[in-house]
């Protein structure tokens, strides 16, 4: 609960320094969530399963063990096995969610994103309100076309 807590805070403030820059509510959902979930993941969620799954291993190596080890030393050493290892799980988790992230949410907000600005700015011209009612590579070739006639120094090819 605490853990989700550091989330939710992390994530309002973002929100909120987002809104103050931009005064959008689209880019400022957009944002918060991206730290909702990025934190939910790299900070709760992928090191509590990490962490637990390497305390289980300590303790079941500490059980198959041939030695005789002290009946404290065997209930607290998996645990500080599983503390010490956080310093060495942090670094991968946080580049692993960051490539998760960039490939999921990130690639379909930054679509959503795209087009939001898109559809918001105003025409510059008849040529380019026409041109956002068509879809296709058609649109395309005509605006690489537009552009080339535009652009001084550019040859066709």
């Amino acid at each position: 609960v605490l853990a989700f807590g550091y989330c939710l805070a992390d994530a309002c403030t973002t929100g909120y320094d987002t809104y103050n820059t931009t005064q959008k509510t689209v880019p400022t959902a957009v944002s918060t969530m991206d730290v909702m979930l990025w934190q939910s993941l790299a900070s709760v969620g992928i090191p509590g399963m990490t962490i637990n799954l390497i305390v289980r291993s300590s303790r079941f190596a500490l059980a198959r063990t041939p030695m005789a080890v002290p009946a404290m030393a065997a209930k607290w050493m998996p645990t500080f096995v599983g503390l010490a290892s956080i310093p060495f799980i942090i670094h991968p988790i946080d580049t692993v969610v960051d490539h998760f992230m960039d490939a999921t949410y990130r690639s379909w907000t930054g679509q959503l994103l795209t087009k939001e600005i898109e559809e918001r700015a105003p025409p510059k011209s008849t040529d380019e309100r026409n041109d956002r009612m068509l879809e296709g590579g058609a649109m395309d070739q005509r605006k690489s076309i537009a552009l080339e006639e535009t652009t001084p120094g550019m040859d066709r090819q």
